[in-house]
C-alpha cells in the first residue's frame, strides 16, 4: 500500500458508544501492518491488542487530539533525523 507512506497523519477515529467501543476499524489494521505511526481514539479493543508504544490514543477531547499529533511527530521526526 506505498499510497498510504505518502500521509503525514493516520488518524483513526471513532465516536464512543456502546457498539464503537468494540470495533476493529481496518484502517488501523491497515495502518500497523504498514508499520506507520497511527493515531487512534482510545477503544477497547484496539487498546487490548495495540499498547501505548505502537498506537498513539487520544480521548474525546479536541486537546487530547493535539498533543497526540505532537507526540508522534516528535517521535518520527527524532527517529528519522537522529536527534536527541
Amino acid at each position: 500500500m506505498p499510497f498510504l507512506s505518502c500521509m503525514a497523519e493516520r488518524l483513526v477515529t471513532n465516536r464512543i458508544g456502546r457498539f464503537t467501543t468494540l470495533c476493529m476499524p481496518v484502517k488501523l489494521l491497515e495502518y500497523v501492518e504498514c508499520r506507520l505511526p497511527v493515531i487512534c481514539s482510545r477503544m477497547k479493543t484496539a487498546s487490548y491488542y495495540f499498547d501505548d508504544s505502537m498506537i498513539y490514543y487520544f480521548d474525546s477531547l479536541l486537546a487530547n487530539v493535539c498533543g497526540c499529533i505532537q507526540k508522534m511527530y516528535f517521535s518520527v521526526y527524532t527517529q528519522f533525523f537522529g536527534l536527541i
